[in-house]
């Protein structure tokens, strides 16, 4: 697997702007801070990361099995999850 190191300053956005993550949109806040990642090339999201306010965060892998149609719809993985956290948080 690819995987590329990103490092991103900090972004201010307006705040009907739309980020595109790995498989869905979803509202962009008005400002961002700093981060430094390490994702795969394919997606959005960060396996590991840290930000401009000293936050860290890093994926550790679940199994889980699907339990229903709803299970299919694409939705933000964890790993989109991790790198907006580190777009927000202080």
């Amino acid at each position: 697997m690819l995987t590329k190191i990103k490092k991103e300053l900090l972004h201010a956005f307006l705040h009907s702007t739309l980020i595109q993550c790995t498989y869905i949109e979803v509202d962009q806040v008005g400002k961002t801070h700093g981060v430094i990642l390490s994702k795969p090339a394919w997606m959005w999201g960060a396996e590991m990361g840290a930000n401009d306010q000293g936050v860290s965060v890093a994926m550790a892998p679940v199994w889980t099995k699907l339990n229903g149609p709803g299970d299919l719809e694409e939705r933000l993985l964890g790993q989109d999850l991790a790198r907006y956290t580190l777009y927000l948080q202080t």
